[in-house]
């Protein structure tokens, strides 16, 4: 599974953010929250999710936790300095065969930290 997050810190004042949750087949089940505004100067984006699922296939199932977040300050009127940051933990059972005494499985946590400097040029 691939998650990209494109979202922006912002400029708006005031924090918005949105929260979902989804259920269907074999207990599958998805929950995101979002949230993005400004303090001060610094515009930041926070974003935290969880999926379940009891598989589709018999004895498959999957857990994925993730969080990112994204904060930008500007530091002159031409250069801004942004900080982002992720946490995946995925979980997915592909198979067990109880008779067999035998599992597979897949485990993966992944940390996202892809820092960066920003130049802006304002169009005036």
């Amino acid at each position: 599974m691939v998650n990209l997050i494109t979202k922006n810190a912002v400029d708006a004042k005031a924090p918005a953010g949105f929260v979902s949750a989804s259920y269907g087949q074999r207990n599958t089940q998805d929950y995101r929250a979002g949230i993005s505004g400004k303090a001060g100067t610094a515009g930041y984006y926070l974003f935290a999710g969880h999926q379940t699922s009891d598989g589709l296939r018999f004895n498959r199932n999957f857990n994925n936790d993730n969080f990112y977040s994204k904060i930008s300050v500007p530091v002159s009127d031409k250069v801004t300095v942004g900080f982002s940051a992720g946490y995946s933990d995925l979980d997915i059972k592909l198979m067990e065969l109880q008779d067999l005494n035998y599992m597979s499985k897949v485990l993966g946590r992944a940390f996202l930290h892809p820092d960066q400097l920003t130049p802006h040029f304002p169009v005036n």
